[in-house]
């Protein structure tokens, strides 16, 4: 996996359009990109990991707060839910991820966030 400049360009992409799409809902967010992930932040902490981009295909794996119960609703999303969240340390109140490879996805990737992690996070 690659951070967002080395990703192909279709992942590029897709991460530029989940931030976008946020933006347009939320209102002013940060993104930052750093050495491995793309963190999306609003008024509170950090509510969106874009954990891995890939350098080969349009693909996102992004991390999310909240709960991942909630968020298996977003059925095409496939949500994985966090293992052992006892020894999860600073890492406890992120729910799950999921990856997003075409435009259902990333709709249904922001709906997610805008429902379920941004109000986890503030």
């Amino acid at each position: 996996m690659a951070n967002h400049s080395s990703a192909c360009l279709a992942t590029q992409k897709l991460c530029d359009q989940l931030f976008e799409g946020l933006c347009e809902k939320i209102g002013h967010l940060v993104c930052s990109h750093g050495p491995n992930k793309c963190s999306i932040r609003g008024k509170g902490t950090i509510f969106a990991w874009v954990n891995s981009h890939s350098s080969r295909a349009g693909r996102l794996n992004i991390w999310f707060r909240g709960d991942a119960k909630a968020a298996a609703r977003f059925a095409s999303l496939e949500v994985v839910p966090r293992g052992n969240p006892v020894n999860a340390g600073g890492w406890g109140g992120w729910g799950g991820h999921f990856n997003i490879e075409n435009e259902k996805q990333l709709l249904e990737a922001m709906d997610l966030l805008l429902e379920i992690s941004y109000p986890a996070s503030i």
